[in-house]
């Protein structure tokens, strides 16, 4: 039985400085919003001025139908009942601890300038998940500056393990072998962590602690103690942040209070590619000179694997590899999973087109739900997270999609 207590206390700062860890930093954003596109055709109907009217002023009231229709409906968290009082520092970042399993977790919470704690004003929410070694440092300007200049309050979340091995567990990272086998090659490296115990296989390579159950301490404390929009809670992540996307869109506590995931150079380890339990949109972006989370097969297929097109190895370790599901397919299964439309079909939206020449993207559309895409994308590098190509588009792409 896992026990946590939520602690929460702020220590100001004037900005974050990239981490000098091992994983890359992360990044900032602008974006467009369609989320009242639905709403523009029942204004106008109700709205309009009648054929051949004299072009005098309409009534107060229908100014106000009209602005009333084209708003999205926000559903605000419990925090929108505070009154105004909130943590954290409008147009600032702070520390937010967390205690869980009796230990106290510092995570950066940034909030936008104009952030009140208006129960009218309920803000969007981004989590950030960094990198396997990584910090809640790591996401730098994009979760201090970018996030909060795009409307949204930014939490950059801190893992569990050591210094320079903090890290999130699930999508396989501890449960080796799997339905498929072995989610590395036998050479690879034994990572197995204290907290485990005993590890299976030398393919453990995350804490054993429940990453999920720590996501849901924070999750929960930010909507007690902040105004947010439940209908735009965001996961994103880089590397083995990215992975743990898809435990927490499988998880049954946290699928369903997500409006989507959007990964850097992640995927998930061989056998374990299941898609979401909740309806929400994916956004995926994988480098094609990536050695550690290669999108393809091809030149990175292990002796033994020909049978299994959908499987990709890393081959930046040198002692051995982790395997992982290609791009492809791990879109596949969530179009699937969502009753999207099955073709590939190019797309430059959400300002893609502006990095035509670095990232290229499908999408799966037709899902069963509106406001519902899946999105693959492979850009022109290697194992990063913190392009402009990448987090431009994602604060647009999240902007766009509330949950369905």
């Amino acid at each position: 039985m896992l026990a946590f207590a939520v602690i929460t206390t702020w220590v100001g700062h004037a900005s974050l400085a990239r981490a000098a860890e091992a994983q890359p930093s992360t990044p900032v954003a602008r974006g467009n919003n369609a989320s009242d596109d639905a709403c523009d055709d029942v204004a106008a109907v109700q709205l309009s001025r009648a054929e051949g009217d004299s072009g005098s002023r309409r009534p107060p009231l229908a100014d106000s139908l009209a602005e009333s229709l084209r708003a999205p409906l926000r559903r605000g968290s419990a925090g929108c009942n505070n009154n105004g009082s909130f943590p954290g520092s409008p147009g600032g970042t702070e520390n937010f601890r967390v205690s869980f399993n009796g230990t106290g977790y510092d995570h950066k919470l940034s909030l936008p300038s104009g952030y009140t704690g208006n129960q009218n004003e309920p803000l969007p929410l981004l989590m950030y998940f960094h990198g396997w070694g990584g910090s809640s440092n790591e996401c730098g300007g994009r979760c201090s500056t970018q996030a909060p200049s795009n409307g949204f309050a930014a939490i950059a979340l801190q893992g569990i393990g050591p210094r320079r091995w903090a890290s999130w567990k699930g999508f396989g990272s501890t449960e080796s072998p799997g339905p498929r086998g072995a989610t590395c090659e036998a050479s690879a490296s034994d990572n197995c962590y204290k907290d485990c115990g005993e590890c299976a296989d030398n393919c453990w390579w995350t804490t054993c602690q429940d990453s999920v159950a720590q996501a849901v301490a924070v999750l929960d404390s930010l909507e007690e103690s902040l105004c947010l929009d439940l209908d735009q809670i965001w996961a994103a992540g880089c590397s083995n942040g990215a992975m743990f996307l898809h435990e927490l869109a499988k998880d049954p506590r946290t699928a369903g209070r997500l409006a989507g995931i959007a990964g850097m150079v992640g995927s998930v380890h061989r056998g374990f590619n299941t898609g979401p339990t909740a309806t929400m949109s994916y956004l995926s972006m994988l480098g094609n000179r990536d050695r550690t989370v290669p999108p393809f097969t091809g030149s990175h297929q292990s002796n033994g694997l020909e049978d299994e097109p959908d499987i990709t190895v890393d081959t930046q370790n040198r002692r051995g590899g982790w395997y992982f599901h290609t791009a492809e397919a791990v879109s596949s299964v969530w179009a699937d999973r969502l009753s999207c439309d099955p073709a590939r079909t190019p797309t430059t939206e959400w300002g893609l087109d502006r990095f035509s020449g670095s990232i290229n993207c499908i999408k799966h559309s037709s899902c069963r739900q509106a406001h519902v895409d899946v999105v693959e994308c492979v850009f022109n590098g290697g194992h990063i997270c913190d392009r402009d190509f990448q987090w431009e588009p994602m604060f647009e792409f999240m902007k766009a999609h509330p949950k369905a």
